[in-house]
């Protein structure tokens, strides 16, 4: 059985787009008194299945990169970090206030001691999972010792505890990624989306073919579609200048590739095919790209060319010293003194 794709000719349109096309559409119709309640019900029915298409192409995609925890995590990290903190410095000023030896600041100290043994900066630095089970582990202790769950009662401290519990299991719940969408279920949608979105535009035209000409209803209609051919034409005009641009770039390629070494004809003769200028420009092309390969060649043939300190040969053996330097030291040349004649 055709589909309703087979009697349109419109470009596949993404979520995103059909989504607008069809709140455009909406606009046109929006008159009352128009008969076009089932025609505006479609409408409305097409966009929400766009709009799931679309939520479906989001999660499909993801973060891009190496990116394992979203934003949300990110933020919860920072919050949780705040909250800990304020922890720690409220036990630290009841310290301060009361002072070591007393009773409040002697509870200070051990409530520190039992939930942050190595500091609180610690816990804060840790990556996201490990922070997040070091705090499981504070609030376990707290709930399994009802001592220390008094103490921190009476060290008004019992707020920013409830405060940690309600960020910690955001926090928690942010750090269980769902698993990843198979690409054949974005499919199914674009699909499904298609058909029912060419199958909504064909309605369009039909009612318009068959609506008294010069009517509301039938300028109306006439709005819709030129909502959806303008849609439809810039969806060509970005497919059109998608395959110029490859063209071109294919193009620049073939251009920009490694001209053929001239024959020998052609350096021998060169005004029997082309003007000296032009031979000329050839040879200085067929240079400049191979100069590479031959710079290569040049190495491989002499390992220590045009380096410091090395015999012509490259074997690694130093130049032998000029008269003026000693065997294991430098000295200077004197000025004005030329070297001494070589015996025989």
């Amino acid at each position: 059985m055709p589909t309703p794709s087979a009697f349109t000719k419109l470009y596949r349109f993404t979520p995103s787009r059909a989504a607008f096309t069809l709140e455009g559409m909406q606009r046109a119709l929006a008159e009352e008194g128009l008969g076009l309640d089932a025609l505006r019900d479609h409408l409305r029915r097409t966009q929400a299945l766009a709009r799931e298409a679309q939520a479906l192409e989001a999660r499909w995609k993801g973060p891009r990169g190496d990116v394992i925890y979203g934003p949300e995590a990110r933020r919860l990290d920072a919050e949780l970090d705040r909250v800990l903190g304020a922890l720690d410095a409220s036990l630290q000023l009841t310290l301060r206030a009361f002072g070591p030896g007393s009773p409040r600041g002697d509870a200070a100290v051990d409530a520190r001691e039992c939930l942050f043994p190595h500091g609180v900066a610690h816990v804060i630095r840790l990556p996201y999972v490990e922070a997040a089970e070091q705090v499981r582990r504070l609030l376990a202790q707290v709930d399994q010792d009802p001592e220390l769950a008094k103490s921190l009662g009476e060290l008004g401290v019992a707020p920013l505890l409830e405060r940690l519990r309600e960020v910690h299991a955001r926090y928690v719940q942010a750090l269980r990624r769902p698993p990843p969408l198979p690409f054949a279920e974005v499919q199914q949608a674009r699909e499904a989306l298609h058909e029912r979105f060419c199958a909504v535009v064909a309605l369009v035209v039909g009612l318009g073919a068959l609506s008294e000409p010069g009517s509301a209803e039938a300028q109306a209609l006439t709005r819709a579609r030129h909502v959806v051919a303008e849609q439809n034409r810039a969806l060509g005009i970005a497919h059109r200048r998608r395959r110029r641009g490859e063209r071109e770039h294919e193009e620049r390629a073939v251009a920009h590739a490694a001209p053929e070494p001239p024959t020998e004809a052609d350096v021998a003769a060169p005004g029997a095919s082309q003007s000296p200028r032009a031979t000329r420009a050839t040879l200085l092309g067929f240079r400049s790209a191979y100069a590479p390969a031959r710079r290569d060649r040049t190495r491989a043939r002499w390992p220590g060319h045009r380096q410091r300190g090395l015999g012509a040969a490259g074997s690694g053996a130093r130049r032998p010293p000029a008269p003026w330097q000693g065997e294991g030291r430098r000295l200077r040349r004197p000025r004005g003194r030329r070297d001494p004649p070589r015996s025989p």
